[in-house]
């Protein structure tokens, strides 16, 4: 699970927390070398896998992330776009002088037929409802009509209003990171990493990364499980991100996406953007166990098998307390 960057060397660092119960009285303060002489396993004791029974089928699923709580919200902040739309739209023909209120049962269904359309490919979204007979799916026309699912499409709303940068999706992200938390507990092992969605509009938010495929878009900060499900979303709002924004920010997204699971014998592996010798000490007095690849450059390395030059094949290996820093050439 661990993933290895090489160094200016080829030589590869890996920083591994050792399991290791070490009594206060003996503490130590420099690193030494090898590997600690006793260590043993946290205790993870807690039931993993779904907190409640909501059945096994695709659509009980569905039922529970997207329960009657999110479609409230969704079905409350629409109409109150689509109302405020049809306030203000000048134009006789525009499509939002003809918006109506819309149900919780209407959203239900227009992501139902959203998620039809993934498996039926065309390529206008107004062709699902034509009648001819090359494109006949009488099923759209059926569940709902053309014009009302566009005004649903145009209005969908998650938060009316707000002046903060990512004020119209946080109530989304809050209700997944609060569902999760309800229905399902994750596998020892858990992994914290970023992703980028494709963005390239106007918007303070929207992040830059080089190294991405997709370089312009919203960073999301995400912690999963050992089984590949997403815990806990976290949108970056740069600099000014009142949760993890500035200084220590490394640390402070680490904290956040922990928050519900530390004390709990966790297993969380990271990549070099996370990994500290620092962090990893803080996480261990947690009940978190840490492994993860090591920046040369990060405060509190050793120094020793920093500047030691290994041939292929060779290990230098340091500990201290609960903490093993490993080095080896490929």
């Amino acid at each position: 699970m661990d993933t290895v960057y090489e160094d200016d060397d080829d030589c590869e660092i890996n920083l591994d927390e050792r399991e290791e119960m070490v009594p206060l009285d003996t503490f130590i303060d420099e690193w030494q070398p090898g590997n600690p002489d006793q260590f043993m396993e946290l205790p993870f004791t807690r039931t993993t896998g779904l907190q409640e029974d909501i059945g096994d089928t695709p659509i009980s699923y569905f039922n529970a992330l997207c329960n009657d709580e999110l479609l409230s919200l969704l079905t409350r902040s629409t109409n109150e776009y689509g109302e405020r739309e049809k306030a203000t739209s000048r134009s006789a023909q525009s499509r939002a002088r003809f918006w109506k209120p819309v149900s919780c049962s209407d959203i239900k269904l227009f992501f139902g037929l959203l998620f039809h359309m993934g498996f039926i490919k065309i390529n206008r979204l107004s062709d699902y409802w034509k009648t001819d007979t090359f494109f006949n799916q009488p099923i759209f026309a059926k569940a709902m009509s053309r014009n009302t699912f566009l005004l649903i499409l145009r209005m969908l709303c998650v938060n009316v209003g707000g002046t903060t940068s990512n004020c119209k999706i946080k109530p989304i992200i809050d209700y997944f990171n609060k569902r999760m938390l309800e229905i399902y507990y994750p596998t020892k092992a858990i992994v914290i990493d970023e992703s980028m969605m494709l963005w390239r509009g106007r918007l303070r938010i929207r992040q830059y990364m080089k190294g991405k495929k997709n370089k312009y878009g919203l960073k999301f900060y995400a912690l999963a499980d050992q089984l590949g499900v997403v815990l806990k979303l976290h949108l970056y709002g740069g600099a000014t991100d009142t949760l993890v924004g500035g200084t220590n920010h490394v640390k402070k997204v680490v904290k956040h996406l922990m928050d519900a699971y530390i004390n709990a014998g966790h297993h969380l592996f990271m990549d070099n953007f996370y990994t500290s010798v620092d962090l990893v000490d803080e996480l261990y007095y947690k009940d978190t166990y840490c492994t993860g690849t090591l920046r040369k450059m990060r405060k509190s390395n050793p120094k020793t098998v920093l500047n030691t030059k290994l041939k292929k094949g060779e290990l230098c290996i340091q500990h201290k307390n609960n903490i093993c820093v490993i080095k080896w050439m490929d």
